[in-house]
């Protein structure tokens, strides 16, 4: 075996590049990662409380009416929730581009949830 210098010029072998996977900048990508997701992730339960209003809104049978009734309000809760969460993460980390995102995510819902609530019941 050839017992060289690893770091000569001429040697073969590189030396190993080494990361802090708990380094603070790390910690902040994943958490913008995490937390974009859950953003994203916040518009399923969301449009499904916008589904069931619309069901609200043509049906006229009490029975239907009050079932979707309570997942609007439940499916339109969790999306707001999850939203808001990610603007909280996205401010406490001070990333700009996330809490402008997040920030307009929660504007379009409360909006619409109370358009919905003002034309719908």
């Amino acid at each position: 075996m050839d017992d060289q210098d690893p770091t000569s010029p001429a040697s073969p072998l590189q030396p190993l590049d080494y990361f802090a996977p708990q380094e603070p900048a790390r910690i902040v990508a994943r958490g913008v990662v995490t937390w974009s997701i859950i953003l994203l992730l916040s518009w399923a339960p969301y449009l499904c409380g916008i589904v069931n209003a619309s069901t609200v809104a043509q049906s006229y049978v009490p029975e239907i009416t009050r079932a979707h009734f309570n997942a609007t309000i439940i499916g339109l809760s969790i999306g707001l929730l999850l939203s808001i969460a990610s603007l909280i993460w996205f401010l406490r980390a001070k990333h700009l581009p996330g809490t402008v995102a997040a920030g307009g995510v929660v504007l379009i819902q409360l909006c619409v949830a109370m358009c919905l609530g003002a034309t719908s019941y």
